[in-house]
């Protein structure tokens, strides 16, 4: 009797120790399994944090070498738009940091008024027609430092500068109509600008006023030739001042000029 208690009890023991083996075991391998998903989770987390910030300062950089671009240069009315979304095309962009590679590719954009969560961009995120409306095209890439996160993700994002483009060509190319309107429509006593000035002169105080209305400036430049018969060459002007980009307040300048024959005396 007293050796089967004695079995009956180491068997017991043996069960029991089995029991806290399993359960020991079992909490390892969670306590494991937890640390795991935590280090998976905190690459995770850390690879889109640097996706982020590096595909905001890439799309920055792009939205500055066009401000670079717009800022540096006078354009001609009728071409301007295409120049810039000529210019737009080439801008492209790769930068990388902490294991993420991010490519993106700028180019011009559709017009219409489109909304967009890239806020690391704000406030040049989403499109505004009439402005230098912008496609940016995003594709990132890479591996966590420990090797157990892969990150690969492509996005099309909706930019602008606010730029009032189309609404400066608009005016730029009225103006131009404007003053040859006048200039071909009058017959003036003499061939000077003492008597071609005043009504040239009227007309661009009232072109001005319109500019400033808009958000514009706006002025005229010209020059009377005699040499041959009566003949006036002028330009008109019209600018953006203190458009705000990413690299901060800039100007836009657009100009249109023509020569135009026009009539002396009766």
């Amino acid at each position: 009797m007293v050796r089967r208690r004695a079995i009956g009890a180491t068997v017991a023991a043996i069960l029991v120790f089995s029991t806290l083996m399993l359960t020991n075991l079992t909490l390892l391998t969670g306590a494991a399994q937890r640390e795991r998903l935590s280090l998976t989770a905190d690459s995770e987390s850390l690879l889109t944090d640097t996706a982020v910030v590096i595909g905001g300062t890439a799309g920055l950089g792009l939205l500055d070498d066009l401000q670079s671009y717009i800022s540096s240069r006078s354009f001609q009315c009728p071409s301007a738009v295409q120049d810039i979304d000529n210019y737009t095309a080439t801008l492209t962009a790769t930068r990388s940091q902490d294991g993420v590679t991010v490519d993106e590719l700028l180019s011009p954009g559709g017009g219409q008024t489109e909304p967009d969560n890239f806020t690391i961009l704000k406030p040049f995120n989403g499109s505004s027609p009439g402005e230098i409306d912008l496609a940016l095209q995003v594709r990132w890439s890479g591996m966590s430092a420990l090797k157990d996160v892969s990150y690969s993700k492509t996005e099309s994002h909706h930019l602008h500068l606010p730029v009032m483009l189309s609404q400066m060509v608009a005016f730029c190319e009225s103006s131009v109509e404007e003053v040859g309107s006048l200039l071909k429509g009058q017959v003036f006593a003499y061939c000077d600008s003492s008597k071609i000035g005043p009504p040239l002169a009227v007309l661009d105080s009232i072109l001005q006023g319109q500019a400033s209305a808009r958000g514009l400036s706006y002025y005229l430049d010209y020059n009377v030739d005699n040499s041959d018969g009566c003949r006036v060459a002028f330009a008109c002007v019209v600018e953006q001042l203190d458009a705000v980009g990413p690299a901060g307040a800039f100007s836009v300048r657009l100009g249109q000029g023509e020569t135009v024959a026009v009539r002396v005396g009766g």
